[in-house]
């Protein structure tokens, strides 16, 4: 569609007459039972949930070995990481999405920006005005993944700036109003370019939160990382060990790069919460 994704879905859901929408790629395969069961869940839901919850579920990726972390991530998550996780991606597949039609006139509809993921600002807007998110865990779609797909076609800094947008506004001004730690400071683990780049995309004032960045590589511990400010002195940002984490913080590195983020939170913060005391960004 020359016009973007946005668009053919705001003017294929104008079009229709659904109490339900169902999201669906062209280049995708349904499973037979999809609509069924997803729609089941839907009813199933206590009346005043039905109308403001986004259904996803589990997938199979043609072929088979195509993205197979993301794919894994995606598949394994629990209820709890639906939410607890949805800074790092949509944690719903967006070809798997069913919902209530009212609930994309809540959000305005899809933006229509080509130059960031409407899943992402439509993800993102949805849970601000009190949506949640359920998923069916098997599998009723096989998602195609092929050379020149615009998912991998979307700007690296465009996504990223959506993801840090919505956790400012879901996290660090919604908890300002209420006087918790994460707007007295906060952490960041990790100090590669992810942990750069978060840094950057905060705005002046929620940049100044970050006190440490945590660390397990000798060659960075003890120094610092300097941010302009704009007519101020730069904020100076230390590097210290992993091992002096304090909370909350958000996860600035890979899960799947091997670096055993997860093990070194439940050895340096045992009793931190995912979603409450610490966030994943990457």
């Amino acid at each position: 569609m020359p016009c973007g994704i946005g668009f053919a879905c705001n003017s294929a859901i104008r079009q229709s007459r659904g109490r339900f929408l169902c999201r669906f790629d062209a280049d995708d395969v349904m499973f037979e039972e999809r609509v069924e069961r997803q729609v089941a869940l839907l009813r199933h839901l206590p009346p005043e949930e039905q109308e403001k919850t986004i259904v996803g579920s589990g997938f199979l990726r043609m072929p088979q070995d195509a993205t197979p972390r993301y794919t894994q991530w995606l598949n394994e998550m629990t209820e709890h990481q639906l939410m607890a996780q949805r800074f790092r991606e949509v944690t719903l597949l967006h070809p798997t999405w069913m919902y209530h039609r009212k609930i994309w006139e809540r959000v305005g509809g899809y933006t229509e920006d080509t130059s960031v993921g409407e899943d992402i600002v439509f993800f993102h807007k949805h849970l601000e005005t009190g949506g949640l998110l359920r998923r069916v865990r098997e599998p009723l779609l096989r998602y195609r993944c092929h050379p020149g797909q615009r998912s991998w076609r979307l700007p690296r800094r465009q996504v990223q700036n959506a993801k840090v947008a919505a956790f400012e506004r879901q996290v660090l001004d919604a908890d300002a109003s209420a006087a918790s730690a994460w707007c007295e400071g906060f952490g960041v683990l990790g100090a590669g370019r992810d942990a750069r780049d978060f840094c950057k995309v905060l705005s002046p004032e929620k940049l100044r939160l970050v006190r440490a960045f945590y660390e397990v590589d000798p060659k960075k511990i003890g120094k610092s990382i300097s941010f302009p400010m704009e007519g101020q002195a730069p904020h100076e940002v230390p590097i210290v060990e992993q091992s002096q984490l304090q909370l909350p913080f958000v996860v600035c590195v890979a899960l799947e790069r091997g670096y055993e983020v997860l093990e070194a939170i439940r050895r340096d913060q045992p009793d931190a919460q995912e979603g409450v005391d610490y966030f994943h960004l990457v």
